[in-house]
């Protein structure tokens, strides 16, 4: 993602962009795993049935909180 975000920082400064924090790509940013450049706005989704919680079935836990952390900075969207 930081690769992508950077061809197009080539093109336009300051670019808006956002990445949809669903399913398995949750449990990664959750864990530490998935770095977004700053500035990125993460889009949260609920599970379908109005829960903010991910809903993916062979996670490690299929029902992970889908709400940022008070210490994750940045700007956030809702996804429903």
């Amino acid at each position: 993602m930081r690769d992508q975000y950077e061809m197009i920082a080539e093109y336009e400064r300051d670019p808006v962009c956002c990445v949809n924090l669903y399913g398995e790509i949750t449990e990664l940013y959750k864990k530490g795993l998935l770095e977004l450049p700053e500035g990125v706005i993460k889009i949260w989704a609920d599970s379908g049935y109005g829960k903010m919680v991910t809903r993916r079935q062979g996670s490690h836990n299929p029902r992970i909180p889908s709400i940022p952390a008070k210490h994750d900075k940045g700007p956030h969207g809702i996804y429903y």
